[in-house]
């Protein structure tokens, strides 16, 4: 599927993820453009598949407490990623498809959230027709933000504060810095912007000369959430990064416990 590298580039500066939402519904013209995204994006894998709904909103978020401070507040409408369980590579399949909902919805103007934890599976399945082989790791709650933040968004991102962007030096190996190229700088840069689970950051960079690998951190999945998914966060920033500097590329996935890499064919002036 061709990416719009400008417009998700420019998105990624001023995404940010939002809990609590006006009691507005989603235009019609955004709802749509959302709508024909996870269609294009369902139909290009058959492993995948990513389900834009704006029914049954309440029954799928009911039970979205956690401890209150992970309460979504009026989403109006939200996107189901729903994976193949026995698929090779799914969370990070899921994880960078979802996000190329997250930065076209930020291009339209639509606030977002990602949810990996705290929504009703039992919702979903009775709203989504789940089959037996299919699992819902994530979705993501999408509308138009209230201006003044919630009591529970400020609890959240005081959560996330405590887990700062970590400095590039801490993420990367491979080359030193001061011999990437302009690509691999802008490629980074756009990873370390990427959301994951309460601002966790479990990706990990080893740099090449005309790639970028993806591994993780440490194998083990904290909060229950899988850190491949957040590595498919990840590795579409990096495509982003890289290709709104010319890095014309591929991925290429690889054994647990490395995630994936991607490969430079060609660099377009």
């Amino acid at each position: 599927m061709e990416i719009p590298v400008n417009r998700w580039h420019e998105a990624i500066e001023y995404r940010g993820s939002r809990r609590s939402f006006e009691d507005t519904a989603i235009s019609m013209e955004d709802a749509r453009a959302l709508e024909e995204l996870c269609e294009r994006i369902s139909g290009n894998t058959g492993d995948i598949r990513l389900v834009f709904a704006q029914n049954g909103v309440d029954n799928v978020f009911r039970g979205a407490l956690g401890k209150n401070i992970a309460r979504i507040i009026r989403p109006s409408a939200y996107v189901a990623l729903i994976g193949d369980a026995k698929a090779p590579n799914i969370q990070e399949k899921l994880g960078y498809a979802g996000e190329c909902v997250v930065l076209e919805a930020t291009s339209l103007g639509v606030d977002s959230c990602w949810i990996g934890g705290f929504f009703s599976q039992e919702g979903i399945r009775e709203e989504m027709g789940i089959d037996q082989d299919e699992f819902v790791p994530a979705v993501i709650a999408l509308g138009y933000a209230n201006e003044k933040k919630s009591i529970s968004e400020k609890l959240i991102k005081g959560i996330s504060k405590s887990h700062s962007r970590k400095d590039i030096d801490s993420i990367s190996t491979g080359l030193p810095r001061a011999e990437w190229a302009e690509w691999v700088k802008s490629a980074v840069e756009a990873a370390r912007q990427s959301p994951s689970a309460v601002n966790r950051q479990p990706w990990r960079f080893e740099v090449g000369e005309d790639y970028i690998k993806v591994m993780l951190d440490t194998p083990d999945n904290s909060y229950s959430i899988s850190k491949r998914l957040d590595c498919g966060i990840a590795m579409l920033h990096i495509e982003l990064g890289a290709r709104y500097m010319g890095a014309v590329g591929s991925w290429r996935y690889l054994e647990q416990p490395e995630v994936a890499v991607y490969e430079v064919d060609e660099i377009r002036l």
